[in-house]
């Protein structure tokens, strides 16, 4: 997975429950709100999550995030 148990559960998390919002994730991992958020942004510049809102907007609305989907099809 991420080497990092909490990113570890809240791609758990999302993997189960589809896109949620920052404060969803931090409540159903246990995490405080600022560290999910740091923890996404590390999620989502690894390309491992992404948000339906681009980083400069965030400030007026409020995100979901979603796991990036990987293509199993990859060529040996």
């Amino acid at each position: 997975m991420t080497n990092h148990p909490l990113r570890d559960r809240i791609v758990a998390y999302l993997e189960g429950h589809g896109p949620r919002r920052t404060s969803d994730i931090s409540a159903a991992v246990r995490a405080s709100k600022g560290a999910t958020q740091y923890h996404l942004s590390a999620l989502e510049s690894a390309s491992l999550v992404r948000s339906n809102i681009p980083p400069e907007n965030r400030a007026r609305s409020t995100p979901f995030y979603t796991l990036v989907r990987v293509s199993s099809d990859a060529s040996a």
